[in-house]
Parts: C-alpha cells; sequence; structure tokens
C-alpha cells in the first residue's frame, strides 16, 4: 500500500527541488503475514553519474541525505494522510544528514516543499551551519539555558 505513494511524493520533491538528478524505487516487504507491517528497501537512479539503480544505503553521504530527505519527507506525507494532524511541525537536525557534504539549498528546498505540501505550521532545524542558519527565516541562538531570537544583521556577521 505504501510503495505507489513514498515514490510518487519522493520523486516529486526530487524533480522540483532537486533538479530530477535522481529517481528512487522503493522496494516493500512484509515482515510477517500477522502483523501487517511493512519495511522497505530504497533504490536510487543518479541521471548525472553513475546512471544505474543502486541501494540508497551505497549513495554518498551528500547525496544520501538529499535522496533520504526526499524518502523521509514522503513518508510524513503518508504518515500525515492516514493520521492528520492539525499543522504538523516538521522537525530536523542536521547532524542526521550530514549537512557539511550535502547541497544545503536544495536540502532546505525539500524541507520547504514538504511544509507546503504538509500544510506544516513551521519547520524547525537545529543547526550549527551558517549556510543552514542564513536561509531560515527566523533563528533562535539557545545557550547557556536561555533562547533569544537573532535579528538579519547578527545572524550576517
Amino acid at each position: 500500500e505504501i510503495k505507489p505513494i513514498i515514490e510518487e511524493h519522493a520523486n516529486k520533491l526530487l524533480k522540483d527541488c532537486a533538479g530530477g538528478r535522481w529517481v528512487v524505487e522503493v522496494e516493500c516487504k512484509r515482515n510477517g503475514e500477522d502483523d501487517g507491517r511493512e519495511s522497505f528497501e530504497v533504490w536510487a537512479y543518479d541521471f548525472q553519474q553513475d546512471k544505474r539503480w543502486k541501494n540508497a544505503r551505497n549513495l554518498s553521504p551528500g547525496e544520501s541525505g538529499i535522496v533520504g530527505e526526499a524518502v523521509a519527507a514522503a513518508v510524513s506525507m503518508y504518515a500525515c494522510a492516514k493520521a492528520p494532524h492539525v499543522q504538523p511541525t516538521i522537525v530536523r537536525d542536521e547532524v542526521a544528514i550530514d549537512v557539511d557534504r550535502v547541497d544545503v539549498q536544495t536540502w532546505m528546498r525539500i524541507l520547504r516543499a514538504e511544509a507546503a505540501m504538509l500544510n506544516a505550521s513551521k519547520v524547525l532545524v537545529v543547526s550549527h551551519d551558517r549556510n543552514v542558519i542564513n536561509m531560515c527565516d527566523t533563528v533562535l541562538l539557545v545557550s547557556n539555558g536561555t533562547v533569544k531570537e537573532l535579528d538579519k544583521e547578527v545572524r550576517s556577521g
């Protein structure tokens, strides 16, 4: 049931936000007839470099960050459609995707597109990378138990 939905949403995000460099296919496996749960493997085709299908686990850290974000977004969309939330908040931590090796602009485009598709009220990104921080609408500095909003002038310095 999940395969065509995940593929549709992930491939739309990859086309719209990553220039169509990759397409993904999902291989679903039913873990057991009784529990009804499925697991899946993600296969990615890279139109720019390898020009072949490979398991997403074998992508570079940057590639897997972008492809993984699109698949995670598709799973989120599926989950929200099954159990609708009133304006969910998307939470991402740059450490989980090795942002140093990721095209940050593509990653942020995927997050913004995901937010629009889910009608999310917010996207919360935890980051130490100035490139990510500069692309955010609002920046909060958390330090020594305090939280304060930074204005544009402070962020650029």
